[in-house]
């Protein structure tokens, strides 16, 4: 199997282009996601996914990724927003988990941020928080090139090749999100 995702994730990196990731694309995968049962009769989740989506958009042509694969760090951006914070209103206002912040659970002190600059719901503040996290993520390359080594290597509490409860859902989301993007970036 693990040599099956590694020729997978080759292919990828041989054929990747440059091309940016449409908000349209992004935007469409983010509202296949399953909604937090906080935010189910919230009359602004449709307008925080935009904003998402919109931040996702200009992360992905602001960080330098390997192979220029951008389609692949928006998926691993929805995928970690996703397993961290189910997108919730309240993480996405500041709302923490243990000593993390935002939809994509960053910690401050890792990362040389503020809290601040990891929370807020407005487009402003989220692109800044999108930002960090796809640095974050284009730092991840130490484990290899496939989505489990590159969640490891973001979590960082675990050793290199380690396997972890919550590892496969994941790598699903993450293949089932770039299969969405890419369906819908025509």
């Amino acid at each position: 199997m693990k040599l099956i995702i590694l020729i997978f994730a080759l292919l990828i990196s041989v054929n990747a282009k440059a091309e940016p990731v449409s908000y349209e694309a992004i935007h469409y995968a983010l509202t296949q996601l399953p909604v937090a049962v906080q935010d189910r009769d919230n009359e602004f989740k449709q307008e925080q996914l935009s904003i998402v989506a919109h931040a996702i958009e200009k992360a992905t042509q602001q960080v330098k990724w390997p192979n220029s694969d951008r389609t692949s760090l928006a998926a691993y951006l929805v995928a970690v927003g996703y397993h961290e914070s189910r997108y919730r209103i309240q993480t996405h206002e500041g709302v923490a988990k243990a000593h993390s912040y935002g939809l994509w659970q960053v910690t401050p002190w890792a990362h040389k941020v503020t809290r601040e600059e990891l929370i807020g719901i407005s487009q402003s503040q989220t692109d800044r928080s999108a930002l960090i996290a796809a640095t974050a993520l284009s730092r991840s390359w130490q484990c290899g090139p496939n989505p489990a080594d590159m969640f490891t290597a973001y979590y960082g509490g675990a050793a290199c090749k380690s396997d972890w409860r919550t590892l496969k859902s994941r790598v699903r989301t993450f293949w089932w999100v770039r299969q969405t993007i890419v369906s819908k970036n025509g």
